[in-house]
This record gives C-alpha cells, sequence and structure tokens, in this order.
C-alpha cells in the first residue's frame, strides 16, 4: 500500500514538472466480461464487468506520434461458477472484485485522417485490491474478498 501510494505521489509530481508540455485528459469508461483462466477454474463463468476512470497522455519529445499515457480506473473483476464443501456439496459461488489499477503504457498515434487517429498502446498496470464480496450460496455466507479469512 506505502509502495502504490509512493508511486503515484511520484506521477503527480511528474505531471506538475511537465505542465508545459502537450498533455492530453481523458476520461476512460467501459463495460465487458471478466473471468479467471487457469488451474482449477473448471466451472467458470464469466460476468459483468466495468470500468471508469481519468487517463493522462503524454507526448515525447519532439515527436508527434510516440506518448506515455497513464491514469487512475476504478475496475471491476471476478467470476461466477461452482465449488465443492467439506461434505462434497456443490455450491454456487459469486466473487466480485473491486480494483485501482494504475497503467503504465506507451503509445503509438497514426494520424489517418483529419480528426481520426489511430492509437496504439500497451504495457503493465499497477493494481491494488480495494473491495468486493464472495458470496456462497450453499451455505448462505458473505465475505470481504480482500479481508482476512477465517477458517
Amino acid at each position: 500500500m506505502k509502495k502504490l501510494a509512493f508511486f503515484i505521489l511520484l506521477s503527480l509530481v511528474t505531471l506538475g514538472v511537465s505542465a508545459q508540455s502537450n498533455l492530453k485528459w481523458n476520461v476512460n469508461a467501459g463495460i465487458g466480461m471478466s473471468n479467471w483462466y487457469g488451474d482449477d477454474t473448471d466451472g467458470t463463468d464469466a460476468k459483468f464487468a466495468y470500468k471508469v476512470g481519468i487517463g493522462l497522455e503524454v507526448p515525447f519529445a519532439n515527436t508527434n506520434v510516440w506518448s506515455f499515457q497513464t491514469g487512475l480506473n476504478f475496475i471491476s473483476k471476478g467470476v461466477k461458477g461452482n465449488g465443492v464443501t467439506d461434505a462434497w456439496d456443490v455450491v454456487d459461488v459469486t466473487i466480485n472484485q473491486l480494483y485501482l489499477e494504475l497503467p503504465l503504457m506507451v503509445g503509438a498515434r497514426i494520424h489517418t485522417a483529419s480528426n481520426f487517429d489511430l492509437l496504439f498502446k500497451g504495457g503493465p498496470y499497477l493494481a491494488y485490491g480495494v473491495g468486493g464480496k464472495t458470496k456462497i450460496d450453499g451455505v448462505s455466507e458473505k465475505a470481504d474478498t480482500f479481508g482476512d479469512v477465517m477458517v
């Protein structure tokens, strides 16, 4: 948590220093589907997910093509599926996760026509789980997704 807060503070200081450049602010919003993939994920189904946030594009010096892009997004992730209890009963499980996400991307803007650009971007992101609920229908329990697990 301290590392994430330090990184966000460092990013904001960098933005203040580069205030003379050609910064571009934007608002991000979207919907989609979220699912888990990997070992022991058989029987999981995708669920509705959303993303809202603000973004910033900082062009690299002396170029109209390459830029650094970052922002802060609030996103949902999760999965629906079924699990097995200690008594070998199959129960429905819904996991809802909420994250703050800080993307760190490099973008290439291709000018194709008047008032129309193609933007290709990619890179890693940092995310911190801020909330969510896990609901187990078979045993009627709700638990904090990122909280302490009590057995």
